[in-house]
């Protein structure tokens, strides 16, 4: 019985799928004409590879003169590969306007008062966001996030925006060079504000939301002491060098006296804002307390629109947060707000908004960040 080998069918038809591929690259993106793409190379569609023709069998057979030209064709594909996959992660995602406002952080957003921008961090995850900000309080907010936010801060946040978690050795040690730097001075002393707001002391127990290494619980003489956090680099620094207790936001066995969110809320989605606080909130005791940080949206954008954050890094912010849509936002939750900053550009800015009378039912903290205190 007579046997036909099918072998140089399929290595003709392999290198005709190649070449018609490789047809379209020179057209599309060298724009070689025609005439001289055909005479330089449809020709050798009838022959064998030559050895400068041949990479290896995991790699396409591509025609070439030299190792020079397929490795300058390589470069060429690689980068036009390159920007398709870019294009692909910064397709534009769309929202129904009657959407855009579903999750707004104040009472006075509307149709009337609400601009619309691309959000200002274009690194290739953000670039898909778009922002939404309110003219009557100063807030804004992304609408809708188009990838795992979470997921995000566990993985990649830590290396992007504080690098000074990430490494093998102590972070609270003598050794530690970070701590002798201006931006640990000054989260150390926002941590020490934070607590003295709160009325720290041994008997109490206390929670810190995002609390990133632990900062604010290193100097915190409270007995009890649990953080929730998702950055690796974070938790192994908490658990082994402040034998702090991580929890799960949803833990309902612990119970605590004060819960600290300093500079975490305004990297959460807006859809998640109310939900999370709530899960916060069930983690106080009756009379427990939540001491609030977050940057000031006002003079967030102010400093976004003149390019400069005083010397620091700008980070992801989906949430810029006005005093107005803090208490908002708090009172949706079941919280009641009693003690506000009272410097604040959102505030300053705005001063019909925040009237004296409008502060007089608060107990006012010198700031020009965002704190508020508040209460079940």
């Amino acid at each position: 019985m007579r046997t036909i080998s099918m072998t140089p069918i399929f290595q003709e038809f392999s290198m005709l799928k190649i070449l018609i591929s490789y047809y379209l690259y020179i057209f599309l993106v060298r724009g070689v004409p025609v005439k001289q793409f055909h005479h330089k190379y449809l020709s050798k569609i009838s022959r064998k590879p030559t050895i400068t023709e041949i990479e290896d069998e995991n790699n396409a057979v591509l025609p070439c003169e030299n190792d020079e030209e397929l490795k300058r064709i390589k470069i060429n594909y690689t980068k036009y590969a390159g920007e398709l996959m870019r294009l692909r992660e910064s397709v534009p995602h769309f929202i129904p306007l009657d959407e855009v406002l579903r999750h707004k952080m104040c009472d006075c957003a509307s149709r009337q008062n609400a601009e619309i921008s691309a959000f200002p961090q274009r690194t290739h995850l953000f670039s898909t966001l778009m922002l939404i900000r309110c003219t009557e309080c100063e807030c804004a907010f992304v609408p809708r996030t188009t990838f795992d936010l979470s997921e995000y801060y566990a993985s990649q946040y830590a290396k992007e925006h504080q690098p000074f978690r990430v490494g093998p050795g102590v972070f609270f040690s003598p050794a530690n060079a970070f701590l002798g730097t201006a931006t640990y001075n000054r989260m150390r002393d926002r941590a020490r504000k934070l607590l003295a707001l709160a009325g720290d002391n041994a008997d109490r127990s206390v929670l810190d939301y995002g609390s990133g290494p632990g900062i604010l619980l290193k100097e915190s003489v409270a007995n009890l002491r649990y953080a929730i956090e998702s950055d690796a680099h974070a938790i192994r620094t908490l658990q082994n060098e402040l034998d702090v207790k991580v929890i799960s936001l949803n833990n309902a066995d612990v119970k605590v006296d004060t819960i600290f969110a300093s500079h975490v809320l305004e990297h959460l989605a807006a859809e998640d804002l109310i939900e999370t606080i709530v899960q916060l909130r069930n983690l106080l005791k009756l009379k427990g307390k939540m001491v609030i940080a977050v940057p000031d949206g006002a003079s967030h954008v102010s400093r976004l629109r003149r390019g400069s954050r005083d010397g620091i890094q700008f980070e992801p912010h989906t949430l810029y947060f006005s005093l107005k849509s803090l208490i908002d936002t708090l009172k949706k939750c079941g919280l009641t707000v009693t003690c506000v900053s009272s410097k604040a550009k959102s505030m300053t800015s705005n001063p019909k908004l925040y009237s004296q009378k409008f502060l007089s039912r608060f107990n006012l903290i010198d700031s020009s960040e965002l704190i508020v205190v508040a209460h079940i």
